[in-house]
């Protein structure tokens, strides 16, 4: 059995993890983005800028593998905080092949 202390931060990660997959599988099976969200981050020049959020109902392909690589890219990053976090036994990285789909997940 895997050893490990942070118990709160890993049911966090894979938390992230289960939402980032069943995300990357909506549109792996041709879903959309339907709406995107910015916000500030403290490094913003705009205090008063608040989150904006815009309804993208016909998003262009290129929107939406953009969207899917990130997802990925995060997903995969998860499995590395829990390996250095001493989790075992973590799915495998999502690896995507010529024609934009999931080789393995």
């Amino acid at each position: 059995m895997t050893e490990y202390t942070d118990v709160e931060e890993v049911n966090k990660l894979v938390a992230e993890q289960n939402q980032l997959q069943l995300a990357i599988d909506i549109l792996n099976d041709n879903g959309t983005v339907s709406s995107v969200v910015t916000s500030p981050t403290d490094d913003s020049d705009s205090p008063d800028v608040i989150s904006i959020g815009i309804l993208t109902p016909d998003a262009p392909q290129k929107m939406v593998d953009a969207v899917k690589s990130s997802l990925i890219e995060r997903y995969n990053a998860i499995n590395k905080e829990l390996s250095d976090l001493g989790v075992s036994g973590a799915p495998p990285d999502v690896v995507i092949d010529d024609d934009g789909k999931i080789k393995s997940a």
